[in-house]
């Protein structure tokens, strides 16, 4: 698999921010289901990861650790963006701009329990062995190129 375009930091603030804009803040697990869209797309549309930092299976489906650390001070609260256009400027292709958008679009049009439950249905978390288990960027791929679990 090549190497990731963007360390998961720009997408997680990226997602903040553009999800803010929009009047759709996200929460800590509204984001690791996020963070899971936007991988799996990108490896289907542009045949790469979207970021650098693994996906784990969790109780509550998939969940990027670092991501979720960073911002697990916010509990169920929304998480606010600190530098909005600093934020949406770090992803400067039109073309995954495009994409993460409709990801995001996608989710925050979702209830957290559906999102839960959405990605609870998806092979990739669906056939972990078990929690906490690393869910392979190969076994994302296959999925989503089979896919298109948001329909976008």
């Amino acid at each position: 698999m090549n190497e990731a375009q963007y360390d998961y930091k720009d997408i997680c603030n990226y997602i903040i921010a553009r999800a803010e804009k929009s009047k759709h803040s996200v929460t800590n697990l509204q984001l690791q289901k996020i963070l899971y869209y936007v991988q799996g797309y990108f490896l289907r549309e542009f045949e790469v990861p979207a970021f650098d930092a693994e996906i784990e299976a969790w109780q509550y489906g998939p969940v990027v650790p670092e991501a979720y650390y960073d911002f697990c001070i916010y509990g169920r609260n929304y998480i606010t963006s600190e530098d909005t256009d600093n934020a949406l400027g770090k992803i400067e292709s039109k073309e995954h701009k495009k994409l993460i958008d409709k990801v995001i679009t996608a989710c925050t049009k979702m209830s957290v329990g559906d999102l839960i439950d959405k990605t609870h249905n998806e092979t990739p978390w669906k056939n972990k062995i078990q929690l906490k288990d690393k869910i392979p960027l190969d076994v994302i791929s296959d999925y989503f190129t089979e896919n298109n679990p948001l329909e976008i």
